[in-house]
């Protein structure tokens, strides 16, 4: 009797964790750690220049700003996360390069490809990990 009490004690806790513990890759997804955060980057579409950036709707620069978060976060280098829909007003590519560390910090380089209006834009960066799972690009 008192083994399937800890048993079930058991299957309760394990249930109650397990969704819990499936979150855990998405940290820092929705980090407001600098008060503007989309998809654990610290700024929303930080490696698109000022003006440029301004050419993009609230929508789009999150939408940049996610896909950044996705390459950097779960992607292997070379590996292309695309935001945006072909043919649209905006769209692009973010490909990461190969992870690195800069003291306790894992870093990487990165390459932004995005079109406005039919425009064709290039950025090269690099980002690094926060302890609250956010990326920091490095200006």
């Amino acid at each position: 009797m008192v083994k399937g009490f800890h048993y079930k004690n058991w299957l309760v806790i394990t249930a109650l964790i397990m969704p819990v513990a499936a979150c855990a890759p998405l940290r820092g997804v929705f980090s407001h750690k600098s008060g503007a955060s989309v998809g654990g980057m610290a700024v929303p579409g930080q490696s698109l220049p000022g003006q440029e950036a301004g050419l993009l709707s609230a929508a789009e620069k999150n939408q940049a700003a996610a896909a950044e978060y996705q390459a950097l976060e779960y992607k292997k280098a070379g590996e292309a996360v695309p935001w945006g829909k072909a043919g649209a007003r905006a769209s692009g590519i973010v490909t990461p390069g190969q992870p690195y560390r800069v003291g306790t910090q894992n870093c990487r380089q990165y390459s932004h490809n995005w079109v406005i209006n039919g425009v064709p834009h290039v950025a090269r960066g690099s980002a690094c990990r926060n302890e609250d799972g956010s990326w920091t690009p490095l200006v």
